[in-house]
């Protein structure tokens, strides 16, 4: 790892509060442009409620985005999934601003409600998303001329995994890959990659490697009779917050039961351990809060009453650890 900073996810997450606040705020003087509250655009007043929507819709916009997964690692991101999440968070956002806030609009025809969606719609995702092309550019800039490097480690270490090696390494462009070594998948291999990579250990050796050498991503690339091996590299890194790729056999991709992206002329598959998405974890999360805060309030009467009984009946402390 280099030790030239790498752009801070906070910068991502200004990007989109200024998209949300330029959207917004061009969006409610063409609003009452179009309503006829207004003559033009730049000759109308700027009342309490710009300067409310100023405040509080981009903040919504952040919430929604969070929720979305977005504000994880930045150097892991693809620009063409950014690009999806982007679109249907905004077609979410642009709803709920419009049953919240819009349907209440005194209009003539209803064609202005389709007007006005379209309208928020597309300033909203057009401004996220030139904002957050450029932070993602700026990324891949750094990836490609090696300023921001990504530790990797390579499980393998036969004729599989020194073709990736190749692959990669013989590549113009290098992402960011900077392999600190390789662990062997049994424990017994003595040939393949070690010409090429420096041995660290075997599997059991997996988290204190991952500790000490700061690994950021794990790339398993084992032969098929090495099957177990695989599946035990896989258990241990489930254990760790960090990327894991691994290599897809023929029969997976021809029948297209994954998902391979394509890395430097290696096709690799980006493997999620966690059973539910970023954005369902986080709408869980805000449930679990949401119903405890609630249950908190409503039980308030009852857990004082318990309390102020467990006091009077009993010796000690009410709350104890």
């Amino acid at each position: 790892m280099t030790s030239s900073p790498r752009i801070h996810i906070g910068w991502y997450v200004i990007a989109d509060w200024l998209a949300a606040t330029f959207a917004w705020g061009l969006f409610y003087l063409l609003r009452r442009v179009l309503l006829g509250e207004a003559a033009s655009l730049f000759n109308q007043p700027f009342d309490a409620t710009f300067f409310y929507g100023i405040i509080f819709i981009p903040l919504c916009w952040l919430t929604l985005y969070h929720l979305f997964g977005s504000y994880k690692n930045l150097y892991s991101k693809s620009r063409l999934q950014e690009l999806t999440l982007t679109f249907f968070s905004c077609i979410l956002g642009t709803l709920i601003i419009f049953f919240a806030i819009l349907l209440d609009d005194r209009i003539i025809a209803y064609t202005f409600y389709y007007k006005e969606s379209l309208l928020l719609f597309g300033l909203q995702f057009g401004f996220t998303w030139l904002f957050r092309w450029l932070v993602l550019n700026r990324i891949k800039r750094q990836l490609l001329k090696g300023i921001v490097q990504i530790n990797t480690l390579i499980i393998g270490a036969n004729k599989n995994a020194i073709k990736l090696y190749k692959d990669i390494k013989g590549s113009s462009e290098t992402l960011g890959f900077c392999f600190t070594g390789f662990l062997y998948p049994d424990g017994t291999s003595t040939n393949g990659l070690s010409k090429y990579l420096t041995p660290l250990g075997s599997l059991k050796d997996l988290a204190h490697i991952i500790h000490e050498h700061k690994i950021e991503q794990v790339i398993i690339a084992t032969e098929e009779k090495e099957r177990q091996s695989m599946e035990q590299s896989l258990s241990l890194l489930s254990e760790h917050d960090i990327m894991i790729k691994l290599l897809p056999n023929t029969i997976d991709i021809l029948s297209g039961s994954v998902r391979t992206s394509n890395v430097l002329g290696a096709v690799l598959i980006d493997l999620h351990t966690d059973m539910m998405s970023e954005w369902q974890q986080n709408i869980k999360r805000l449930i679990d809060i949401v119903v405890s805060l609630v249950s908190f309030i409503i039980l308030s009467p009852l857990l004082l009453m318990v309390a102020i009984r467990v006091k009077l009946l009993s010796e000690g402390v009410v709350f104890y650890l």
